[in-house]
């Protein structure tokens, strides 16, 4: 997004400092002893709104030699919904869709049903649930775009794969639901990142340094 502002202003040296949304990492707690009890996937957005990538999750779990264990949870509501419930029946792929919206304060509870978070969004701006499913030690399976790659380190907080590449999803996920070892050296790994990124103390600690610096005028 800073590189956008300073592109469209054609302003290449301008000096920007991003500051995160924040992350309430007390609401959204990690507890290392916490396993889930199955290889299960969720994916939560809008269903009003195709470019969160609901079709590639579904064909991510169509049958086949490649599919990933364990069913697929989508979360959400909105005008697609009728749409992707013809296509994960018309695949038979193990999906389910809970339509419904979840309260804030209740995601936490949502969230440590699964193991693993699917992101499959054409476009990101910052992924707040994504952070916070991180900062519950949940990593997160997705497309490499936008600002995702700025929370989810490839290979060590999660999984990331180019845009459209829906056997790099299903790789993933397998992965993270097969290889133990791996699983749980990444969620600790997520839950680090999101406290060292945007952790509110240190969201709220980047504001006041940078309200300081402006009332001083530097």
């Amino acid at each position: 997004m800073a590189n956008s502002i300073k592109r469209g202003l054609r302003l290449p040296d301008l000096s920007t400092q991003v500051i995160p949304n924040p992350i309430d990492t007390e609401l959204f707690a990690f507890r290392e002893d916490w396993r889930p009890s199955s290889p299960s996937t969720v994916i939560l957005r809008s269903l009003s709104n195709r470019v969160y990538g609901f079709a590639d999750a579904i064909n991510a779990f169509r049958p086949g030699p490649s599919a990933p264990p364990g069913r697929l949870t989508v979360i959400g509501r909105g005008t697609e919904l009728d749409r992707y419930t013809r296509l994960a029946k018309r695949l038979g792929a193990p999906v389910d869709f809970e339509a419904r919206a979840v309260p804030h304060a209740e995601l936490p509870s949502v969230l440590n049903r699964f193991r693993v978070l699917l992101n499959p969004t054409y476009r990101e701006t910052h992924g707040v649930t994504m952070c916070e499913a991180m900062a519950m030690g949940i990593p997160v399976v997705g497309y490499r775009v936008g600002a995702v790659p700025e929370y989810v380190q490839d290979g060590v907080s999660g999984i990331l794969v180019r845009r459209g590449d829906i056997e790099g999803l299903r790789r993933g996920i397998t992965r993270l639901c097969v290889d133990q070892e791996f699983y749980m050296a990444t969620r600790v790994a997520a839950a680090e990142q999101v406290r060292a990124v945007c952790g509110a103390p240190r969201v709220i600690e980047q504001e006041l340094e940078l309200l300081t610096g402006a009332s001083r005028g530097s």
